[in-house]
């Protein structure tokens, strides 16, 4: 998806781009950007996240594949990180380029990706602090399998008329094969 005039015109007046990313969370959503100090942005606080946080992706190849996408926000205090919950399955982490002007207020933004979360990682570093890391998939994370649908001798017949396979069938369901190795 191409960028909005609003956001190309902002970058091109002089604002930075920066990222947000916002993580649904069982415990409360989770607002973030790269930035130091806290947001107001939407009516949301954004946490700055700076060099404690960060976001991972596999590398683009043509092959067909699932990207993993991995957020890390590091430095917390394990006495909080202990009280999350860690059942981020199924729920959404959104990334947003947003175009920010000298006051750092946000002009506009740019959607980058939805990421389907799958799992949370929690770790206690030797320094006593804590690290949250979430796993999700972006982009094509939908794989299809062929259904096990069967057909019925009936439903064969309305179907395709002129086919009686079907109906030996029940014949060969308790048939004994006997097999030799030639």
């Amino acid at each position: 998806m191409r960028p909005s005039a609003a956001f190309m015109d902002a970058l091109a007046n002089g604002c930075a781009p920066v990222v947000l990313v916002e993580v649904e969370h069982p415990d409360g959503n989770g607002y973030f950007w790269e930035g130091v100090r806290t947001l107001e942005y939407d009516g949301k606080l954004w946490k700055g996240a700076g060099l404690v946080g960060g976001i991972t992706q596999t590398r683009k190849a043509a092959e067909l594949r699932i990207d993993e996408v991995r957020f890390t926000l590091v430095a917390l205090d394990p006495e909080e990180v202990s009280k999350l919950s860690d059942d981020v399955r199924n729920r959404v982490a959104t990334i947003y380029l947003a175009a920010m002007n000298a006051a750092q207020k946000v002009e506009a933004t740019h959607l980058i990706d939805e990421v389907l979360l799958d799992y949370q990682i929690d770790k206690l570093g030797a320094d006593r602090l804590s690290s949250i890391e979430v796993v999700g998939q972006s982009g094509f994370y939908t794989l299809e399998r062929s259904t096990d649908a069967s057909y019925s001798q009936e439903e064969q017949a309305l179907e395709f008329p002129d086919d009686t396979g079907l109906s030996l069938i029940p014949s060969l369901r308790n048939k004994d094969v006997s097999w030799t190795l030639t």
